[in-house]
């Protein structure tokens, strides 16, 4: 989504601005909705509850267009725009992929808990759209929601 209406370049501002009435146009119901991240655009945003509201108003209406009304039905995770990026943090970040074992698949504790703080900008999102019912509470890498007979793993 790249969503940053003040300062979009043309393709996601035509995106933005064709999406809605072409998901319309479609006259579809869909059960679920998953979006895929990048709610912001790194480089622009900060974290300001108006960029956040304005975010959460274009996902309902992405879920509106196809009618889907509850936000329980709606599913986020992150993009890799939605980690926050400080020149201060690229040697840790080097540090924690050097030691990072895919064939363990986990991370030091004290290198969760510092990538986790990176993503406040879309805790913010989800605390928005979902309320105290986000399933995002412990803010942890992955969660996961049972979805009728769907299991959603984010």
């Amino acid at each position: 989504m790249h969503f940053y209406p003040q300062k979009d370049g043309r393709t996601s501002r035509n995106i933005r601005k064709e999406l809605i009435t072409y998901l319309r146009s479609l006259n579809i119901t869909a059960d679920e909705l998953l979006i895929t991240g990048d709610y912001r655009h790194a480089g622009y945003q900060k974290k300001e509850q108006n960029d956040i509201d304005a975010v959460v108003k274009f996902i309902k209406d992405i879920a509106n267009a196809v009618n889907i009304t509850e936000v329980k039905h709606i599913h986020l995770v992150p993009g890799n725009h939605d980690r926050d990026r400080e020149k201060k943090d690229v040697h840790k970040m080097t540090s924690i992929r050097k030691k990072y074992d895919p064939a363990n698949g986990g991370f030091e504790s004290a290198d969760l808990e510092f990538m986790l703080q990176r993503f406040e900008y879309f805790w913010m999102v989800c605390d928005t759209l979902f309320g105290p019912e986000t399933y995002w509470k412990d803010k942890s890498l992955h969660t996961y929601r049972v979805v009728g007979d769907s299991v959603f793993l984010y």
